[in-house]
């Protein structure tokens, strides 16, 4: 998975703000690793991206945002819940 994800970061810093680059990295840190703080950080960068992002996909990133939330609690402690 690293491989993905270089490979995402290196489009991101070609083509910076993409909102589909920044769905792309959330769900492989979702998917793929136990710290979910990069995948709730880009989820939160590709709903601030508005750049023609489907409606479909927005729900989703809102909605694992949601599911996150107890999982980024554990992680970080209460001190950094701010979101």
């Amino acid at each position: 998975m690293s491989t993905a994800l270089e490979a995402y970061k290196t489009a991101l810093r070609l083509r910076p703000g993409r909102a589909a680059l920044y769905f792309r990295l959330a769900t492989v840190y979702d998917e793929h690793y136990r710290d979910k703080t990069p995948a709730a950080r880009y989820y939160r960068r590709f709903l601030r991206a508005h750049e023609g992002a489907l409606p479909e996909l927005r729900r989703y990133a809102t909605s694992r945002l949601k599911a996150l939330r107890p999982t980024l609690h554990m992680q970080q402690g209460p001190a950094s819940s701010n979101e």
